[in-house]
């Protein structure tokens, strides 16, 4: 039971019953909702049979996992996890070429390297925005320029309450909450469009030196400066989607710069519009989306 902080009987007693609570709620969307107990027990029994798939080498553990198998109780320096499987390859040109047009591709793949050069150079948040040379971006080797797409990632963090818990990103609902180093406003945010990791070679004219990167693709959100808020004032801050024509409206994000998830309410006085993306269908909007809400609150 080393996963709990307290070993008392009963904390033990409660973390048994709050994880078994999870799998049930975690199963109950999967039921019809028509003889709930038996289909329940059926995914339970299911999960069980994986599991022991998965101990005795059948299958990989993380092909068996279930939204009920994932522990908020991962080790203290463990920031998140993302699945390495590579069922849903993603080869970037053909990509590209069949969302040509849309504001989310423009320089996806120059945006790309930057990021990987910026990431393995270990350079500082200052040279976050830097564009490296043709030459540079040349170095760096994609095999197959493919890239693997995952669904859904989970980021860890401590409670006030002092348990570990996480909170679930995917590309289709869940927005990104990230560090800003400037002291303006204390955070970043962003959509996330997608979660990916990828094998990477950089060749600089040596022996060629092979790199494991996980990276999210997003579409980035700022404060409105004209906004003022503050818990004094109880006011909510206030983000807008920075514009396409921005170099920086959308970009690759390294998971281990998310603090958690966030929740955007929109401003509905506000309305909808299309000041930061043309009309139309876009992998910056989910599917089936012509336009966004031109503001959102940030619930604290």
């Amino acid at each position: 039971m080393h996963l709990f902080y307290f070993y008392d009987a009963t904390d033990i007693i409660f973390g048994q019953g709050e994880l078994a609570h999870r799998a049930l709620k975690a199963f109950y969307p999967l039921t019809s909702k028509l003889d709930t107990p038996a289909q329940l027990a059926k995914h339970k029994h299911r999960r069980r049979v994986l599991q022991r798939m998965a101990e005795s080498g059948g299958i990989s553990s993380s092909d068996s996992q279930s939204p009920a198998d994932v522990s908020p109780f991962a080790p203290l320096q463990k920031h998140h996890h993302i699945a390495t499987n590579q069922s849903n390859p993603v080869n970037i040109f053909p990509f590209l070429r069949e969302h040509s047009g849309d504001p989310a591709v423009k320089n996806f793949v120059p945006r790309l390297k930057d990021h990987i050069l910026y990431r393995l150079r270990k350079l500082d948040v200052s040279h976050c925005d830097h564009s490296f040379t043709d030459e540079e971006h040349n170095s760096v080797i994609i095999p197959n320029n493919t890239i693997y797409s995952t669904q859904t990632m989970q980021v860890y963090y401590s409670t006030y309450d002092l348990r570990r818990e996480y909170d679930t990103i995917n590309p289709r609902t869940h927005v990104l909450q990230s560090r800003e180093m400037t002291p303006t406003h204390p955070y970043w945010y962003a959509r996330t469009l997608g979660i990916y990791h990828m094998e990477v070679w950089i060749n600089n004219g040596e022996r060629p030196v092979k790199h494991h990167l996980e990276v999210l693709w997003v579409r980035w959100l700022a404060p409105l400066r004209s906004h003022k808020w503050s818990m004094k004032c109880t006011c909510l801050p206030k983000i807008a989607f920075i514009e396409a024509s921005d170099p920086d409206s959308f970009g690759f994000l390294d998971p281990s710069q998310v603090i958690q998830g966030v929740h955007l309410i929109p401003a509905f006085a506000a309305g909808q519009g299309i000041s930061s993306l043309p009309l139309g269908k876009s992998l910056g909007r989910p599917d089936g989306e012509l336009d966004d809400w031109e503001a959102y609150y940030v619930g604290m």
